[in-house]
């Protein structure tokens, strides 16, 4: 079986309209307008027996558990449980080494993801999965080859979400003030993905995005291995910036 679509959407908690109901004025329009491209990124994927969910975190593993909320950006009462894949799970621990994890709960990032797609894919299954944010190229493509091995053994049509999370340090209004180069980044992220230049975006590298605050360079890389693998390719990103921080969103064509 095979990876039928590919897609970027940001694990901002700002997305859930549960978190950030009373939006200043200046940044209303414009998140209202990247909600909106996430709902129709997602609604859009194809039906697939798996959605799987890449993330960075500290280390690579492979969250057991779909019960996902936001008690750790002080609202716990935003919440969904999704089924996990098991059998493709454990397929992928085997064949790339990952900790499985036993969580309660699923928390951050993928808990934002989690919580996305029980709103707009109610009755999808999913697979968890953080890659480490320091991770070389090395192994985050052992990591895409490792689930595409996964999906081939457990016979899974899947479609794959990487966390778009891009530089907290655009402009004076970010979380991470101003750094020099951080626009730049962005961008250089974008066009690496469009054209599919995956040497591109491994120079990119994980040093320069930490300096630039961005999270989601790793799950990206491994996005661009397995979009090469199928044969897909992005289509038509879509970078916002509310309160300084780049969100993208793409899909496969």
């Amino acid at each position: 079986m095979t990876v039928r679509a590919v897609a970027v959407v940001p694990s901002a908690p700002l997305l859930l309209p549960a978190v950030s109901a009373g939006l200043p004025t200046a940044i209303a329009d414009e998140v209202a307008a990247l909600r909106a491209a996430v709902r129709v990124t997602l609604t859009g994927l194809p039906d697939v027996d798996t959605i799987v969910l890449v993330a960075s975190g500290d280390d690579a593993t492979l969250p057991d558990g779909g019960c996902a909320d936001l008690a750790g950006y002080g609202h716990p009462e935003v919440a969904a449980d999704v089924p996990v894949d098991r059998a493709l799970l454990a397929a992928v621990a085997t064949r790339t080494g990952t900790p499985r994890v036993r969580a309660d709960h699923v928390d951050g990032d993928l808990a934002v993801l989690t919580l996305l797609i029980a709103e707009t894919r109610p009755d999808a299954t999913i697979l968890l999965a953080t890659v480490a944010r320091g991770a070389g190229g090395a192994t985050l493509g052992g990591f895409a080859a490792g689930l595409l091995a996964a999906t081939d053994a457990t016979e899974r049509d899947v479609a794959v979400i990487a966390s778009g999370d891009l530089s907290a340090a655009r402009d004076t209004t970010s979380p991470g003030y101003l750094v020099d180069g951080a626009v730049a980044w962005d961008q250089q992220t974008i066009d690496a993905l469009v054209d599919d230049d995956l040497d591109g975006l491994l120079a990119l590298g994980p040093v320069e995005a930490g300096r630039v605050g961005a999270r989601s360079w790793a799950p990206l890389v491994v996005l661009l291995h397995l979009a090469r693998a199928a044969g897909l390719r992005l289509d038509a990103p879509q970078l916002w910036a509310p309160r300084g921080v780049g969100q993208l969103v793409a899909s496969s064509r």
